[in-house]
Order: C-alpha cells, then structure tokens, then sequence
C-alpha cells in the first residue's frame, strides 16, 4: 500500500500556479507573430540551451519523486534534498524552464516568447523567495544550504 503525500496549499500557491500555468500557455501558444533575425549558430546555440533546460528540470523531478508538487508549500513529511543537482542549486525546475524558453526562444525567434521569459523568470524570483521562506520554516538546515547554493543557476547569483 502506497504512502499518500499529503499538502496544505494556500490562495497564495494556487495563484504563483495558475499565474506560471497561463504564461506558459501563452509562451507555447505564441500569440505574438514578431520575430527577429539571428545568425544560425545563435538560434542553435538557442536550441541547445533548450533541450540541457529540459534536461535539468527531468533531473530535478526525479530527484524530488514523490514530494514533487507544482505548489511552492513543501510537502508533509519532505526531506531537504542537498545531493545531485540541488548540490548546486537550490531551484532547478524553476532554472530548467528558464534555460528551455529561453533557448526556445531564440532557437524560434520569437520577441514576444523572448518577452514571456522575462515575465517567467520575475514570476519564478518571487516565487522562490515565497518557497524559500516556507522551507526555512520546516527545515532547520535550510538557512545553511542556501548560504551554499545558488538560487536557479550555478554561479549567477540572482537576489535583491
């Protein structure tokens, strides 16, 4: 008999969900029809970029497993994992999604996909900080492994 993974989400979880669901449904979707011109090792360079970001959020989820939730409330019972990729940096889906719309994004030469990563990745900022703040609630170490991570990207530190 499986464990059942149990979670108190808030209004504030539902809204950086729905929010970050809807950009990226706009960002798939590609209402915007302008586009830019980029030199083929650039737009490749850009295609690149895209499938290393897909890697890294599929070696993000795996490692989270059964405590992956799209909420940014950890899960009831959740370990802090600081091994694999969370060695370095403490929100890799959210870094992994940043690097495919990004890469995408000039792979497919669109300025208003470029437009949407700027959005995503204010969203994905504030989003963090409001995680950051609950897992120091429920882990004690946290405030360690922060002082020794990196917030989406290995060696960018990204704070106000």
């Amino acid at each position: 008999m499986k464990s059942i993974v149990t979670q108190r989400v808030g209004l504030k979880d539902k809204l950086y969900v729905a929010f970050q669901f809807i950009l990226l449904g706009i960002y798939f979707v590609n209402i915007c029809p302008l586009h830019y011109d980029l030199p083929g090792s650039v737009k490749y360079m850009g295609l690149t970029l895209a499938i290393l970001g897909t890697a890294e959020v599929f070696a993000a989820i795996y490692q989270l497993r059964k405590h992956l939730t799209p909420y940014p409330t950890p899960t009831r019972g959740a370990a802090l994992i600081v091994q694999g990729i969370y060695k370095y940096v403490r929100h890799p889906i959210y870094g992994g999604i940043i690097t495919f719309t990004g890469g995408y994004s000039l792979f497919s030469q669109s300025v208003g996909r470029l437009m949407l990563v700027i959005v995503l990745v204010i969203l994905f900022y504030f989003k963090s900080v409001y995680e950051e703040h609950l897992l120091r609630k429920q882990f004690q170490d946290y405030e360690a492994y922060k002082r020794k991570t990196f917030r989406f990207f290995p060696f960018i530190v990204i704070s106000v």
